[in-house]
C-alpha cells in the first residue's frame, strides 16, 4: 500500500514549520477530503476517520465475494451438522477470546458452557458469554422468519399474523441488536462477565469504571492508557453508539472504527476484550455469516502481535486519529477468517458426502427404515461436527430425527429403530437412566 500515515508525512517533510503544524495541515486535508469516512468521534481534538483508499475498497469487495462462497458451502451442510459446527465455532471463539485476555478455560469447561447455553444444564462458567453468541446465531434464523412475515403481509394476509411471527423473531432483540444506550453496553458486559469478576474489578462508576486502567499487549507491556474519567468514557461511547447506528459509513469500516474506539476507551477494569469482540460480532452480523464471525478471534489470536501493533501505530504522535491503516489490517483479518472457515467447511463437506454415500449403500443392502437411516445420520454428524461428541439420549434422537423427516417420532418408534440398529451391530447403547447411544466400532470402521 502506498498510503502514508500522517506521522510519515511529517517525518518526510522538508518544511521549516513545527511538526505539529505540519501534522495539523495534513489532517485537515484528509478530514475534508470527499473520499474520507468521518466518524463523529473526537479523541484529543481530532475526529477519527478513514480514507477510502484502493486497498480498503479492494478488501471490502474481496470480503463480499468470499462471503458468497462461504454461505454457499455452508448451505450444503445438513441442518444438524450446521448447528453442531456452530457450537464448535462458538466454543473456539470463547476460548480464543479468553486466551487473548489471559483467561484460562479448559475443554471440559467450554463443553459445560455449551450445554448450559443451549438449555441442557444450569449456569456454569462462561455459559452466559457462550449464550450470547448462540443467541446471535439464532437471531439469523429469526430474521428469516421476520422476512417471511413481511412477504406474507405483502400478500395482504392479516397484519395480526405478521405481528405474531415478528414477536417470535424479536424475542432476543436486546442481546442480539446493536446497543442503543450506554446502559445497553453495560447489560451486554454484565452478561459476558457474569460470575467472572474479581471483587476489585466490579465497575464502580455510574455505569462504567471510575478509576484508571492501562491497555497491555501480549507481552504485558503498556501500549495505551484508557480514558481517565467516567465522564470521558460516557462521552466517547455515546459518540461510538451514534456511529454504530448510523448508515453514513459502510458497515465493515464503521465496525472497525467502533472496535478501535471501545478498546481505546477501555470502559471496564476487566473484560474489555471479550466485550469489545462481542460488540464487533454484533456489527459484523449485519453483513457476514456466523461461521466467518466466529472464526475471527482465532485469527486475531494468531496475529496478536500485528493486532496490537495496529492499535499502537494508530495512536502514534502526529497520526491524528487516522484509522485507514487500522481498518485495512482488520479487514485483512476478516479475509483470513473467511478463507480459514471456507476451507474447513469444504473439508467437512467432503467428509459428510463420503460417509453419506457409505450409509446410502448400507441402507440399500440392509433395507433399514427411514427412521433408522436418520438415526445413523444424526449419530454420524454428532461424531463429525460436535465440539465434544457424546452419546445421545432417546429424547434427543427423537427430536432431531423428527425434525429431519418432518414428522413426530414417539418413544416406541425410536426404541424400535434403535434396537434394530443394535441388532445390526451399527449402534451401541451406554449406561442407563437415561440410556445413551453412539455409533458402534463396526459403524465407525464403515465410515472410516
Amino acid at each position: 500500500m502506498d498510503y502514508k500515515t500522517i506521522r510519515t508525512i511529517v517525518a518526510m517533510s522538508k518544511s521549516n514549520a513545527k511538526p505539529c503544524d505540519i501534522a495539523e495541515e495534513e489532517y485537515r486535508l484528509r478530514i475534508d477530503n470527499p473520499a474520507t469516512y468521518c466518524s463523529g468521534i473526537i479523541f484529543d481534538a481530532h475526529e477519527i476517520f478513514a480514507m477510502c483508499v484502493t486497498d480498503l475498497v479492494t478488501h471490502m469487495n474481496d470480503i463480499a465475494n468470499t462471503e458468497k462462497a462461504v454461505e454457499k458451502a455452508w448451505s450444503r451442510l445438513p441442518r444438524f451438522a450446521q448447528r453442531e459446527y456452530l457450537m464448535q465455532l462458538i466454543a473456539k471463539e470463547v476460548q480464543n477470546t479468553n486466551i487473548i485476555e489471559g483467561v484460562h478455560s479448559t475443554r471440559k469447561e467450554l463443553s459445560k458452557a455449551l450445554d448450559a447455553a443451549s438449555g441442557q444444564n444450569k449456569h456454569t462458567r462462561f455459559s452466559e458469554f457462550t449464550k450470547l453468541f448462540l443467541e446471535l446465531a439464532d437471531s439469523k434464523e429469526k430474521s428469516v422468519a421476520e422476512s417471511v412475515a413481511d412477504s406474507v403481509a405483502d400478500l395482504n394476509v392479516k397484519s395480526v399474523e405478521k405481528s405474531s411471527v415478528k414477536s417470535a423473531a424479536d424475542s432476543n432483540e436486546s442481546s442480539t441488536s446493536i446497543p442503543q444506550t450506554l446502559q445497553d453496553i453495560r447489560k451486554i458486559y454484565d452478561s459476558i462477565m457474569h460470575d467472572e469478576l474479581e471483587s476489585g474489578d466490579t465497575p464502580d462508576g455510574e455505569i462504567f469504571r471510575s478509576g484508571k486502567v492501562s491497555i497491555r499487549d501480549g507481552a504485558n507491556n503498556v501500549v495505551h492508557d484508557g480514558d481517565a474519567t467516567e465522564a470521558e468514557i460516557q462521552d466517547h461511547l455515546a459518540q461510538m453508539l451514534s456511529l454504530m447506528n448510523s448508515n453514513e459509513v459502510p458497515t465493515l469500516i464503521k465496525a472497525c472504527m467502533c472496535h478501535y474506539v471501545f478498546e481505546s476507551v477501555h470502559p471496564f477494569y476487566d473484560g474489555n476484550g471479550r466485550t469489545g469482540r462481542f460488540l464487533l460480532a454484533l456489527q459484523l452480523h449485519e453483513q457476514l455469516s456466523m461461521p466467518t464471525i466466529l472464526s475471527l478471534s482465532s485469527i486475531i489470536y494468531a496475529e496478536k502481535s500485528g493486532y496490537y501493533a495496529a492499535f499502537s501505530k494508530s495512536q502514534e504522535l502526529f497520526n491524528c486519529n487516522d484509522l485507514t491503516m487500522f481498518c485495512c489490517t482488520m479487514l485483512k483479518y476478516i479475509k483470513k477468517a473467511q478463507n480459514e472457515v471456507f476451507n474447513n467447511i469444504v473439508l467437512q463437506l467432503k467428509q459428510i458426502i463420503y460417509c453419506m454415500n457409505k450409509l446410502f449403500k448400507f441402507s440399500k443392502k440392509t433395507a433399514i427404515s427411514k427412521v433408522q437411516y436418520e438415526v445413523m445420520t444424526i449419530l454420524l454428524q454428532n461424531k463429525l461436527f460436535s465440539y465434544n461428541p457424546t452419546p445421545m439420549t432417546r429424547k434427543q434422537l427423537s427430536e432431531y430425527v423428527g425434525n429431519a423427516i418432518a414428522e413426530q417420532v414417539g418413544e416406541r418408534k425410536i426404541v424400535s429403530a434403535l434396537n434394530g440398529l443394535i441388532e445390526l451391530g451399527m449402534v451401541d447403547s451406554i449406561g442407563e437412566r437415561p440410556i445413551r447411544y453412539e455409533l458402534s466400532k463396526k459403524a465407525n470402521e464403515m465410515f472410516a
